[in-house]
């Protein structure tokens, strides 16, 4: 029988190198040509057969009939001591492993049985080795620092550790650079000496910055709000040069939009204290033994509840861990009635059905809250842009629950809200509302769009401030800067919380106007 036609194909192959990345091309390849391959080597693992080459031969017989073997080729691994052992302090490094896990004798033999060559360190020399790539990478972080030339935004917070009762700060820099890429990079880690009074706080964050040559570099700080650190930037402010700062230091002070939610939602929880005093207690005793887990786990199974999310206790100071207690627990509402009837000498009380009720409607309210918290946590792209608008729906909401809802709980609730944000409100809406205006798909429309809704007749007036600081930042830039004119990659819409805004539907409602 004549051999297919494959001689013209298999000619102008000639030379082939083909690189096996799973078992499937392997497969393939095999269904096409006829493969010479060493049976023992079955059972090699992935990683290994990543390595391997498989490398083509053209034979033609006598009779004129042509075959393609293809013969396998194993890569040369170069094995580096240098190299692995950098990579064993990184993984200590990132998971917070013990540093004495280099003298635990499992892991010696796994270490071994990968590589025999490798020299297991001590634990003292782990620790030397931390130590060097920290101040390695620290090296390497000043550098990328100075060779910014924009400005650079810090984050900073305090909290005291529960066992040791001491105080610690973190200091963070964020900035984006000449490729519009966006940096997030913890500057220090530090214990701060107590009292933790405004002088002394300001004087750990300003060695801070020292230490990476950013005191003319700042933008703003942004801070949790409470009297020490209001009386702590005005200790920046003397201690800074105010040439160096954006319009003389007006913007130095930032507050932080999630934790001004914060106080906002919890000032609102207040008004409903009752019923999430009764949930917390009725969720802490059925989650609170194996023997009680598993009564829980029965009543569900003899109701016909499934368990989409385990209940759990909220953080009593993080508002959101409380909405997403009172979320999980609604499913389960007639299981903890339930086990109170089977077990009424058990000593727990159970939410009556106007709680239940309650806190199904709390949950609705309080969403908004959620996504915007969530918006504001993204740290991979900048998100100053999307806060006006979002905060600014917030405000209208609270505006209509107060005057339309049909709850006087909820309206109760609402007002207590507005009260703590119109607290705040006078602080930030300046610098949001032209980080807004920078955003071409808002410009000045939204931020009078939204002034006219809660202002009304007022709106000019504000709008006529926050033209004439948007002016002062546009001459001071101009000033001190060369400006290029170059497009800016904008890869993302607004819509971040997944659902249309007010603004949004205006300028949808105008271009059907228009048609």
């Amino acid at each position: 029988m004549p051999s297919p036609p494959l001689k013209p194909i298999i000619q102008s192959l000639s030379s082939i190198e083909i690189m096996l990345s799973d078992q499937n091309e392997e497969d393939d390849l095999e269904g096409f040509v006829e493969v010479e391959n060493d049976t023992s080597k079955v059972n090699e693992s992935s990683s290994s057969k990543k390595n391997k080459k498989l490398t083509s031969e053209i034979k033609t017989e006598v009779d004129g009939t042509t075959s393609l073997t293809v013969k396998e080729k194993q890569k040369k691994v170069i094995f580096d001591q240098d190299v692995s052992r950098r990579e064993l302090v990184r993984m200590v490094v990132i998971h917070e492993y013990p540093l004495s896990i280099v003298d635990h004798l499992g892991f010696r033999r796994f270490v071994k049985s990968l590589n025999d060559n490798f020299k297991i360190i001590s634990r003292n020399t782990l620790r030397s080795d931390v130590m060097k790539m920290y101040n390695n990478e620290r090296i390497s972080l000043k550098d990328l620092l100075e060779a910014n030339e924009d400005r650079v935004a810090i984050t900073t917070d305090m909290w005291t550790t529960s066992n040791q009762k001491k105080g610690y700060m973190a200091v963070t820099s964020h900035f984006i650079d000449q490729q519009w890429i966006l940096h997030n990079h913890t500057l220090r880690f530090c214990f701060v000496p107590c009292p933790h009074t405004k002088g002394v706080i300001a004087k750990v964050l300003m060695y801070s910055l020292s230490q990476f040559s950013l005191k003319n570099k700042i933008s703003s700080v942004v801070v949790d709000n409470c009297t020490t650190n209001d009386a702590m930037i005005n200790v920046l402010l003397e201690k800074l040069e105010s040439s160096c700062l954006v319009l003389n230091g007006d913007f130095l002070h930032m507050r932080c939009s999630a934790h001004i939610l914060n106080l906002i939602v919890k000032d609102g929880l207040e008004v409903i204290d009752h019923t999430i005093v009764k949930v917390r207690e009725c969720i802490a005793f059925w989650m609170s033994t194996p023997k009680r887990i598993e009564k829980f786990e029965e009543a569900c199974r003899l109701l016909n509840v499934t368990k989409t999310k385990r209940v759990g206790l909220d953080c009593k100071t993080r508002w959101n861990s409380t909405y997403l207690m009172l979320e999980s627990s609604l499913p389960f509402k007639d299981v903890f009635n339930k086990l109170k009837r089977l077990n009424k000498r058990l000593k727990f009380f159970v939410p009556s059905d106007n709680d239940w009720t309650m806190a199904s409607l709390v949950c609705q309210k309080l969403e908004i809250f959620y996504k915007a918290t969530k918006v504001f946590s993204i740290r991979n792209h900048p998100t100053a842009n999307l806060f006006f608008r979002i905060v600014c729906e917030i405000r209208l909401a609270l505006n209509r629950w107060v005057q339309t809802d049909n709850h006087e709980v909820i309206r109760t609730m609402a007002k207590s809200m507005v009260e703590k944000s119109d607290k705040y409100w006078s602080h930030i809406n300046g610098i949001l509302a032209i980080a807004a205006i920078l955003d071409p798909r808002n410009k000045m429309d939204c931020v009078a769009h939204y002034f006219e809704k809660l202002y009304g007749d007022d709106a000019n007036s504000k709008m006529t401030r926050i033209r004439k600081t948007f002016d002062n930042l546009v001459h001071e830039f101009q000033n001190k800067n060369e400006v290029v004119n170059e497009p800016s990659p904008l890869k993302r819409g607004f819509n971040e919380c997944g659902d249309e805004d007010d603004f949004a539907r205006s300028k949808r409602q105008k271009v059907r106007s228009t048609l």
